[in-house]
């Protein structure tokens, strides 16, 4: 999905097949998506691999939390594109 910043007014597009996973990974009970300065796209899950981080074009970079969360809730990513300090996870 695509968003583009009209004014006030935000509007979307789907992107067909953009998250390319790699072999054996798959979305289960994805509970938020966050975005950090370079573009890159992280994927919140409630699966075996909790983080699943993209590109911007949707190629698959890396995964990580494997066993740091019980049951996947929001992350967020903060910081500016030159300190990019990424995480705040959270579960319940």
């Amino acid at each position: 999905m695509m968003a583009k910043n009209e004014g006030h007014r935000v509007r979307y597009q789907v992107i067909e097949n953009w998250g390319k996973l790699p072999p054996g990974y798959r979305y289960q009970e994805c509970s938020d998506v966050a975005v950090d300065s370079k573009d890159n796209v992280y994927v919140f899950c409630r699966g075996e691999h909790p983080v699943i981080v993209y590109d911007r074009d949707g190629n698959f970079l890396r995964s990580w939390g494997e066993g740091l969360f019980t049951r996947a809730h929001a992350i967020m990513t903060q910081g500016t594109r030159s300190t990019n300090a990424p995480w705040r996870a959270r579960s319940s």
